[in-house]
């Protein structure tokens, strides 16, 4: 098969050698690499130490993912960020590429940033490398005997908890948020505290065995909050939970993919919290639920045409007057019948007048998120006092099939005990 015609296979670095004869291979492809040396000096021990991690994960990905394959490829961004929580950063990266390259043991192509679409590097496999191997023994049908999947059992503090501060708008582009420096956000008794929880539920999750398509496999868990002030911040904007890494992450699967995660070798369902943020509105107002089983019916309008105009509402704190261009591309492109926003204004605000009145509640976005993460994380609290696992998903979260009964009144007892109001959950497999 042509390297043009291969499926996307990302680099991970989730594999390690584990038998005698791989890691002797190992020892012999470092010193041929010569990664003991810095330029043309002895490097130091600790700096010797994380080559030695990066050229072990590096090539065992490589070898593993590509199934020993002379000329096919992995991709990865190689942006700073994506490194976050790895056992070495860029530069390290970087330095065992070039010299495997140099060597002839790989080829590298560094992405080109363009506009509109990603810029991956892409890995390439060579002959040389693969013989190194094949020269041990080690082939394509006894790899797997020959090396282990990595399995994290931490990650540091700085990593649990972010924030960010407010976007803003220049010139009709929304500029985001800077993150702000952990160093400063620790200073916070209530960031402390965040991370207590943080590091007490991804120790919990780290003992579990979660499994997915394309490798994906758990990598902890952070919390990010937004609209971050540096004079009385309260923690009391977004909040949401997310995966540590950008990618290899359950989060980023489709639907379809997480219904195929196992949990512990168990099949997993889905539990969503039913038009969330119309939900929490609800609440907030101290407003009952109306009595239907789908909160985004309304006769004669398609229904991403009625959830779309709410939760665009309820983010922004007013009612909506004009779709986003990005908004009516999804309708276009899904076919979808749809005339201009504010023709839906009089009749959804018949159906929820509360949405003419946010501002008395100081709901938007931020709140909105920030309530939703709340319920979202007691119930996983609750739930691994239990010691059953649980995985969010923005406003639902993945448990194992034999705990869905536990899971639901969980997730609906939280909601109201959070917010006094009642849920409609409902589940997938």
């Amino acid at each position: 098969m042509s390297s043009k015609d291969q499926s996307f296979i990302p680099l991970l670095f989730i594999y390690l050698p584990s038998s005698l004869e791989a890691k002797d291979t190992f020892k012999d492809l470092f010193t041929t690499l010569r990664l003991d040396r810095s330029s043309s000096r002895t490097a130091r021990p600790k700096d010797i130490e994380t080559k030695s991690v990066a050229l072990h994960q590096i090539v065992s990905s490589l070898l593993i993912h590509l199934k020993m394959t002379e000329g096919r490829y992995c991709s990865r961004t190689i942006d700073e960020s994506t490194f976050t929580g790895e056992d070495f950063g860029r530069d390290v990266f970087n330095a065992v590429i070039q010299r495997l390259e140099k060597h002839k043991y790989i080829k590298f192509e560094r992405g080109k940033k363009q506009a509109y679409s990603g810029h991956l590097s892409r890995v390439y496999l060579r002959r040389p490398l693969v013989r190194l191997f094949k020269e041990a023994s080690i082939t394509p049908d006894n790899i797997l005997s020959h090396f282990t999947k990595r399995t994290r059992h931490s990650v540091e503090p700085i990593h649990m908890v972010e924030a960010k501060t407010a976007s803003e708008w220049s010139n009709d582009h929304k500029v985001s948020g800077e993150d702000v420096k952990f160093s400063k956000l620790k200073k916070h008794q209530e960031c402390l505290r965040q991370v207590s929880i943080m590091q007490e539920l991804n120790a919990f999750l780290y003992k579990h065995d979660l499994q997915g398509p394309h490798n994906t496999s758990f990598n902890g868990l952070k919390r990010q909050f937004n609209n971050h002030t540096f004079n009385d911040y309260l923690f009391d904007q977004g909040g949401r939970l997310y995966c540590q890494l950008a990618y290899n992450n359950y989060q980023s699967l489709s639907g379809h993919e997480r219904s195929l995660i196992t949990v512990n070798g168990e099949a997993v369902v889905e539990m969503d919290i039913h038009a969330c943020a119309l939900s929490i509105t609800h609440a907030l107002f101290k407003i009952p639920l109306p009595d239907r089983s789908d909160l985004y019916h309304l006769e004669g309008v398609e229904r991403d045409v009625v959830k779309s105009w709410i939760n665009l509402s309820l983010t922004n704190g007013r009612p909506l007057e004009r779709w986003p261009e990005t908004v009516i591309e999804d309708f276009k492109s899904n076919k979808i019948k749809y005339k201009e926003a504010s023709f839906y204004r009089s009749s959804l605000l018949k159906l929820y007048p509360f949405i003419n009145d946010l501002k008395q509640q100081n709901i938007g976005w931020a709140r909105l998120q920030f309530e939703e993460s709340e319920v979202i994380l007691s119930t996983m609290q609750r739930l691994m006092k239990k010691g059953i696992p649980s995985y969010p998903v923005h406003d639902s979260i993945i448990v194992p099939e034999t705990s869905s009964e536990d899971a639901m009144c969980c997730l609906k007892e939280c909601f109201r005990d959070r917010l006094g109001g009642e849920v409609i959950v409902k589940m997938s497999n």
